[in-house]
């Protein structure tokens, strides 16, 4: 406090020889005076004098200690940073061998696991790592898990053979796993149980992956015993049944007509606390209805709803199969009502099993309907063979044409435009094949139009089926043979060979290749009109197409 208070003072006051202040008190005074008086002075004088010395002087170069690389670090290090390291820390010539050996395993590994590796690349990622000596069961496991995404089964028995007996490696409880499950994927249940006994001998434990898929084959081949007994590995192994699993289990039992022990299993689920979701209950809903126990099966839906499941679009499918098979379609058409009200977006199969049903119950008309929604519905791609499919079950049930020609419209209309996809023909004009390739058009083909013709052929109407052979031509399409015999036949049934006869000569000058089976019929409806002329006129073009007549049409087509 006391020399604060002085401080302040002489700050006031520099000099103060006249107040009367004791002696230490006046002595302090003029220190601290002089000091406030010189002290910027010097200060000024040293940060110009250091300044000057630093624009003069040249500061050292500045040496950084050794970097110290722990022995763990040095399989890890960097191949650049070696030169740099001092001699006694560089690492030593094993260790870098080691560690590019290490180096090199892990590339072609992580090539082989990449998405996007061709088979070629791997192919020869595989021959340098064999011929470097680096090969080991992890590249092998990555490229065997490779051939298997392709379906190349073959080539997956080769470089499993190769690995065991040319390289002399010995496969780990992976490779077991992968070679195991693609046995499985392939069919060859007998392989992939000796896959399964080779990783017990060698003390391998299976995941709980590889238990669900034996399980999931054997209940696709009914062997309920051996399932069995992989469950009860499970349990021994102490693996937990996971909701995966009792559906597979479900799906067995329920598919070998065991309903009430795959009912049994989802009360044994409740009791393990595994919560049944909604493939449970719809493998159990497909199985029962298909059964016939159509009551057990919207039971069994509604129990799903009260638990808070919500049925998905599969569960209703089944519903409508069944109900289509048992009951009619009107009930069908109640559960797709309700199957929309629910929310439950329709797939491509709810559409053409509902439209398949439709029509084979005579409601052609509906079954149009039907059409029409999958073909506006963007959560859905129909094909081709799906537009083909409900055109040739029209044309087998005797459809009138009238709902061929609705379909094929449908067809030539482009669908609405997805989100990101701009509709490049609005009004259904412009070059349509271009649009094909889009995916948001399906053009008809020949075989569309084949159905169509045929249609028209069984209602006895050549004249419409004449103008859809036309049709065809204007939309770059050529009729094949099965699309020329109905309508010939069919003009030859209405007395007018002589159309049929131009029909021949169009389908030959187009270069279609025909047979003896068209042009019979023709000739015979010829002579008996008494057109020999014509006859004889189309004998001579049938045979510079190529084709041999039998010699009693020739000889009864000549008057001999």
């Amino acid at each position: 406090m006391m020399h604060s208070f002085v401080r302040r003072v002489a700050l006031a006051r520099p000099s103060l020889p006249s107040i009367p202040l004791c002696p230490s008190v006046y002595l302090s005074c003029r220190h601290m005076s002089r000091e406030m008086k010189y002290a910027p002075r010097r200060q000024t004088r040293t940060n110009d004098r250091t300044e000057r010395h630093r624009q003069t002087r040249t500061p050292p170069p500045r040496s950084k200690p050794p970097q110290r690389v722990s022995a763990m670090d040095q399989a890890y290090f960097p191949p650049f940073l070696d030169k740099t390291l001092p001699e006694a820390h560089r690492p030593a010539p094993e260790v870098l061998q080691s560690r590019d050996k290490t180096q090199e395993m892990k590339r072609v590994t992580v090539l082989l696991r990449q998405r996007g590796t061709s088979l070629e690349a791997a192919e020869r990622a595989v021959s340098a790592a064999r011929e470097k000596g680096i090969i080991n069961v992890q590249i092998y496991s990555a490229y065997i898990h490779l051939l298997g995404s392709h379906r190349l089964f073959d080539d997956v028995q080769k470089a499993y053979n190769r690995m065991r007996h040319t390289d002399g490696i010995q496969p780990d409880a992976k490779l077991h796993s992968i070679m195991a499950a693609l046995y499985l994927k392939d069919g060859r249940l007998a392989a992939a149980e000796a896959m399964l006994g080779d990783m017990r001998k060698a003390g391998h434990k299976p995941e709980k992956k590889l238990y669900a898929a034996f399980i999931d084959a054997y209940g696709r081949s009914q062997k309920l015993h051996e399932m069995k007994n992989i469950i009860n590995e499970m349990k021994v192994n102490n693996v937990a049944l996971d909701v995966g699993v009792y559906n597979s289990i479900i799906n067995a039992y329920a598919g070998s007509t065991f309903i009430e022990k795959a009912r049994s299993l989802v009360e044994e689920m409740r009791s393990n606390n595994v919560a049944p979701d909604v493939i449970t209950y719809s493998t159990l809903i497909h199985h029962i209805s298909k059964a016939g126990d159509l009551k057990g099966a919207l039971e069994l839906m509604q129990t799903m709803k009260n638990e808070g499941l919500k049925p998905d679009a599969y569960t209703y499918t089944h519903l409508i199969q069944a109900f289509l098979r048992y009951e009619g379609p009107e009930y069908a058409l109640r559960i797709f009502s309700s199957m929309k009200e629910e929310g439950a977006a329709p797939t491509l199969v709810t559409y053409t099993q509902l439209a398949h049903g439709l029509v084979r119950a005579e409601r052609p008309y509906q079954a149009t309907q039907i059409v029409r929604s999958m073909h506006d519905d963007l959560t859905v791609m129909p094909s081709l063979d799906t537009y083909n499919d409900v055109l040739s079950d029209m044309c087998d049930s005797n459809a009138p044409p009238k709902f061929l020609e609705d379909v094929i419209t449908l067809m030539r209309t482009p669908r609405p435009a997805r989100e990101g996809i701009a509709n490049p023909y609005p009004d259904a004009s412009g070059d349509l094949e271009e649009y094909v390739q889009g995916q948001e058009l399906v053009f008809p083909d020949v075989q569309s139009y084949s159905f169509l013709i045929r249609s028209y052929v069984g209602m006895s109407m050549p004249v419409e089926a004449m103008e859809a052979l036309a049709r065809m031509r204007r939309d770059g399409l050529t009729p094949n043979l099965f699309c020329y015999q109905p309508v010939v036949d069919a003009l030859c049934r209405a007395n007018r060979a002589s159309d049929a006869m131009l029909l021949i000569e169009s389908a030959a000058g187009s270069g279609v290749p025909l047979d003896a089976r068209i042009g019979r019929p023709v000739l015979e409806a010829l002579v008996q009109a008494g057109y020999r002329a014509r006859a004889t006129l189309l004998l001579s073009t049938l045979k510079r197409a190529g084709v041999e007549m039998h010699q009693d049409v020739v000889n009864r087509v000549l008057g001999k």
